[in-house]
């Protein structure tokens, strides 16, 4: 853009936007002016008093659309306000948007509204500690027909500090995305801005769901337990976002910290803090209605009933396929051999005998350790593990 026209996107700023609807292409295609953006031929234009403010942004901004558009207008409650499914009847060409937008680019609008028009999809996270299932819980969902989850896209820590966008791409690779698309994806996201980072969601999704053949889905999830790390993130997710919250018996996770292959003593330290700082972030919004708590020894003892109250949670249909043996694509995205045979893309079955194995691994030093850390002491209270 030139030095005149970014002018306009300063904060606090204002601009007029102009849209032409496509019906064929649902697409739009932007003409740059310089007090306005008109994407071609507009019919009709309507004044600030016939304009009504309309909230399906995030909270740095605002979209103002006729009244007599709004009557029209169905946002599902449940979904992020920036990519709530949008069900409209188009009567006209020209939709007029009236945006204060705090720095945003001109051509990211018209992606996004591209999206929008054809159906954006809701997005949800497991946000859990590690070692919690979280893995286990992502790949039951992903088979599920209407619903897409990645197993740690690491895009958090792609665009957001520290930046780690080779971590990134190796985990996208396990997905079954190539380079040039990992890039593709990553051009022209903000680091940093909470928009751009559910806008490479709703992007990912039209690229996912043609690699992992699931035409119809209806939301898109991502399993990281680190989010809490990224306290602007995890705050506008927990306001915006259903979330699942895996948690196991602390022993449980000490005996699989434990034991990690390759492992050095300060890695499985880290490990350890990780698990005590991520609930320490997420325990006060435990609580709170768009956030569901699933214990790995409910998901593995009784998984048809702990997945059906997730399916209700996220508001999709009951689906069984997560007990089926059929082959998922790129099995090895799901981090462990233990949820998916690698070599058949087959689910191997849920293993209770793991729940127990700490009772015959952990010495009463270990013991002592976990009991006499109070913020273990509190996640043990809080969920009902007894000692």
């Amino acid at each position: 853009m030139s030095r005149e026209s970014s002018s306009l996107w300063k904060p606090k700023s204002e601009a007029i936007i102009h849209l032409a609807f496509n019906r064929s292409t649902l697409g739009f295609r932007p003409v740059a002016g310089r007090r306005t953006v008109r994407f071609s031929n507009p019919l009709r234009t309507w004044t600030t008093n016939e304009l009504a403010p309309v909230n399906i942004l995030s909270p740095v901004s605002q979209i103002y659309l006729p009244k007599d558009f709004t009557t029209r207008l169905k946002i599902l409650p449940l979904a992020p306000p920036i990519l709530s499914s949008i069900y409209a009847e188009i009567s006209t060409n020209l939709i007029r948007w009236r945006i204060r937008e705090k720095a945003y680019t001109l051509f990211r609008w018209a992606e996004l509204v591209s999206i929008l028009a054809r159906g954006g999809v809701r997005v949800f996270f497991i946000v859990g500690p590690l070692r919690t299932g979280s893995s286990l819980l992502a790949r039951c969902l992903d088979d599920h027909t209407q619903l897409l989850c990645f197993c740690e896209s690491e895009i958090n820590r792609a665009l957001w500090s520290p930046y780690i966008v080779a971590h990134h791409s190796v985990r996208m690779k396990h997905h079954g995305f190539t380079s040039p698309e990992i890039i593709r994806l990553l051009d022209r996201k903000r680091q940093n801005h909470l928009d751009d980072t559910l806008l490479w969601y709703q992007q990912a999704a039209e690229l996912a769901k043609l690699k992992w053949q699931k035409p119809d889905i209806i939301a898109v999830g991502d399993k990281s337990p680190d989010l809490y790390a990224f306290p602007p993130l995890s705050k506008f997710l927990e306001s915006t976002c259903k979330l699942l919250y895996t948690i196991r018996d602390p022993r449980a996770i000490f005996r699989s910290i434990l034991q990690s292959p390759n492992s050095s003593i300060e890695e499985m330290r880290t490990r350890w803090e990780n698990l005590k700082s991520n609930f320490h972030v997420w325990e006060s919004r435990l609580a709170r209605r768009n956030v569901h708590i699933v214990k790995y020894e409910d998901l593995v003892c009784r998984p048809v009933d702990a997945m059906n109250s997730v399916y209700k949670h996220l508001d999709v249909t009951f689906c069984d396929r997560f007990l089926q043996p059929f082959v998922r694509p790129f099995p090895s995205r799901f981090l462990w051999k233990t949820n998916v045979d690698w070599e058949t893309g087959i689910q191997n079955d849920f293993d209770q005998g793991r729940i127990d194995v700490w009772k015959r691994v952990l010495t009463k030093e270990h013991l002592d350790v976990i009991s006499s850390d109070r913020v273990i002491r509190r996640i043990m209270d809080l969920f009902g593990y007894e000692w």
